[in-house]
Parts: structure tokens; C-alpha cells; sequence
């Protein structure tokens, strides 16, 4: 098989593999929305996992292009000037939305992440009694979780 069809396929399998990721994402969102906590870990379960799969096969990309003596995917595909290589230019192409699109998704649901543990602290300062109280940081500038020590009752 020629670098250009290894290549190839590689993409490929990386386009298989972001597409299942932006569909688990768009589960995670959904999660989110609903507040299932379950669904939620099982998402990053398996964006961990899809994470995992993605690295290998870019690792494998990478080791494609360092045997033909090219440094970049771009310039394999300028050199290209088949059929097969316009193929490899548009699935490379198409690899690159889908991870920009990953990202973008990716960032949304960490920021809605971030807004429930939010609304979540803040319940459970009313619970604690500490309902106006001003949040205290720590070093890396995150909201500190000291109040998380005091009982909310006793059975």
C-alpha cells in the first residue's frame, strides 16, 4: 500500500472517529441540559476513550509522513498531484472542520459544565446557611470548596 493510501486511510479512520465524538458530545450537551448526571459521566467516558483512539491514529499519521521524509500533511498533499491525492487534500480538509468543530463543542459544554457547578455551589451555600456570603479563591483563581466540610444535617 502506497504512503498516499495509508494516508488516506488513516484519515479516514480519524474522520470515522471525530464524527462519533462530536455525536457523543452532542449527547454530553444534551445530558447537560437535562441534568443527568450519569449520561454526563458515561460521555467522558467515552470522549476519553474516542480521545485515546484519536492520538494513536494521529501518532500513526505522523510516523506515515516522517518515513516519506515530509514534516506536514499539507505539503504531502501539494505533492500529491493525483486523483488520489485531491482525495487525500479533501478528507484532510474535512478531518480539520471536524475537529474545529469538536472544539468548538467541546468548549460549550465545559462552559455549561461550569455554570451548573456554579448554580450547584450556590445551592448548597443557602442549604449551609452561607447564602450571601462572599465566595472565597484560591490560588489558581477557582472559587475554594471549604464550606463543603460543614454537615448539612445529621440522620
Amino acid at each position: 500500500m502506497t504512503t498516499a493510501q495509508q494516508l488516506s486511510e488513516n484519515i479516514q479512520r480519524q474522520i470515522d472517529c471525530t464524527t462519533q465524538l462530536m455525536a457523543v458530545l452532542d449527547g454530553e450537551r444534551r445530558a447537560l441540559a437535562s441534568r443527568e448526571a450519569q449520561a454526563v459521566e458515561e460521555a467522558a467516558d467515552k470522549k476519553r476513550e474516542l480521545a485515546a483512539q484519536l492520538e494513536g491514529l494521529e501518532t500513526r499519521r505522523r510516523h506515515l509522513l516522517s518515513e516519506a521524509g515530509i514534516a506536514d500533511t499539507e505539503v504531502f498533499i501539494e505533492q500529491c498531484k493525483t486523483p488520489e491525492g485531491r482525495q487525500l487534500g479533501m478528507r484532510w480538509h474535512e478531518l480539520l472542520e471536524l475537529v474545529a468543530r469538536c472544539r468548538e463543542m467541546n468548549l460549550a459544554n465545559g462552559t455549561a459544565l461550569e455554570e451548573l457547578q456554579r448554580m450547584v455551589r450556590h445551592a448548597l451555600g443557602i442549604l449551609r446557611g452561607q447564602h450571601g456570603q462572599q465566595e472565597l479563591y484560591g490560588r489558581a483563581g477557582k472559587p475554594t470548596d471549604d464550606a463543603s466540610t460543614v454537615s448539612l444535617g445529621k440522620a
